[in-house]
């Protein structure tokens, strides 16, 4: 799942106009954007929510990125082991998995 989201392969509505007909691509979550990618995982005020916990936890202050793809890089911490950036990759990853 991660990876289609890093990838913008989702069956977003924006992703599956082009093979299905289809009144509307915007978000029937919010009704307010397009559902694409980056509103889905990055930008929906819930997720938004979401993710600011998830920076408050680690005690990360950070630009937030609208991209999954930046957003994902833009997760890892300056000045740690390789190894702690891979298990916080993990957390973004779960993350993803449960929006």
């Amino acid at each position: 799942m991660s990876l289609e989201v890093l990838e913008d392969e989702i069956a977003s509505k924006a992703n599956l106009v082009v093979r299905v007909y289809m009144n509307t691509t915007i978000c029937c979550l919010c009704g307010e954007e397009e559902e694409i990618t980056s509103h889905l995982f990055c930008t929906y005020k819930i997720v938004w929510f979401v993710w600011a916990k998830c920076y408050k936890w680690i005690g990360m202050t950070t630009m937030f990125h609208r991209e999954p793809k930046k957003h994902f890089e833009g997760f890892r911490l300056i000045g740690v082991k390789e190894s702690v950036n891979q298990i916080w990759g993990g957390v973004w990853i779960a993350v993803v998995g449960e929006l």
